[in-house]
């Protein structure tokens, strides 16, 4: 009798630490099934429409907004920064509040695009080697075509990169020395003759 008591007390204890051991174990939430024709788990979601573009002073007020999300991606990679360079952040809402006009880097970043444009249309018009076949888009939006880096046939193009290169602010350019700088007149560094013999 005290033998079966004792495996008794043996098998329970054994019984009681399984259940202790399964109830703390992390919960894990069944999710109940997509509903007809929505992907599952670990599928990426689908795109949420992008709100109505506003505040447009440099691009065509109707320009898509899928449009100005390229241009504005061609500018992050031209110039090497993020949408809070030139956008700030509403903090009620946690988001960034793009039609704002508060920092100056927007506004500097609308001269740039003006910039650009007249350099493209007016002065690089007049370069005979820099002309080029542009399309019916370029015709249409020519704001478009500075800033987004289409491949060789706009290679003649100015755009942010151009003088960015990846950098928020261009970085000055020296000119190595020649070796016409090291021997000419107009070398100020240049040792004074000496006293002559």
């Amino acid at each position: 009798m005290r033998k079966n008591l004792s495996v008794l007390w043996v098998a329970s204890a054994a019984i009681l630490a399984c259940c202790v051991s399964f109830l703390s174990l992390p919960a894990v939430a069944q999710e109940p099934p997509p509903p007809a024709g929505q992907a599952g788990p670990g599928a990426q979601r689908p795109r949420q429409p992008l709100p109505k573009i506003v505040n447009l002073k440099v691009l065509p007020k109707n320009t898509p907004a899928e449009e100005v999300m390229r241009i504005m991606r061609g500018f992050e990679g031209q110039l090497g920064v993020e949408c809070k360079f030139c956008h700030v952040r509403d903090e009620k809402t946690r988001k960034m509040n793009f039609a704002s006009d508060v920092k100056p880097e927007k506004t500097a970043a609308r001269v740039m695009m003006g910039m650009t444009h007249e350099i493209n249309s007016k002065y690089l018009k007049e370069m005979p080697e820099m002309h080029h076949e542009a399309g019916e888009e370029a015709e249409e939006h020519p704001e478009h075509e500075e800033h987004a880096g289409h491949g060789d046939e706009h290679a003649a193009r100015v755009t942010c990169g151009t003088c960015h290169r990846g950098h928020s602010h261009p970085e000055a350019f020296v000119p190595p020395p020649s070796p016409d700088d090291e021997q000419g007149p107009h070398n100020q560094h240049r040792l004074a003759p000496g006293p002559q013999k």
